[in-house]
């Protein structure tokens, strides 16, 4: 069985541009003292019930600058799923490919529509 769990955490390394581990240094302090786990921050950001696209924003890597929202989005949620704490509820690595091949064509429609709006 591949281990989804790493996967989703990769793929939340991505959308981040963060290590899945840091370290934090206090204000004022040389040394590092606060651990931050990225699959907790994504998490958090994530259950939001009302409105998970605006706190994901704050969380995506600020070198994406040109994204389609729902496709990025759904990337989170997928990796979500992989790192759920209940291991029955992480999807097999074949969902995982179908779901990733269904958000590639989103991402591929949006970017015609871009383009064609943006020739002469």
């Amino acid at each position: 069985m591949s281990d989804v769990y790493a996967f989703g955490v990769v793929f939340m390394e991505l959308l981040t541009g963060q290590p899945a581990l840091s370290k934090d240094a206090s204000p004022g302090n040389n040394q590092h003292s606060e651990h931050h786990f990225l699959v907790n921050y994504m998490i958090s950001a994530l259950n939001d019930a009302d409105n998970p696209m605006a706190e994901l924003t704050k969380c995506i890597d600020p070198n994406l600058t040109h994204y389609h929202k729902d496709s990025v989005l759904k990337m989170a949620l997928l990796s979500k799923d992989c790192v759920d704490e209940n291991q029955n509820q992480h999807p097999d690595m074949s969902i995982v490919v179908l779901r990733l091949s269904q958000i590639f064509m989103s991402c591929e429609e949006w970017k015609n529509h871009q383009d064609s709006h943006t020739k002469f």
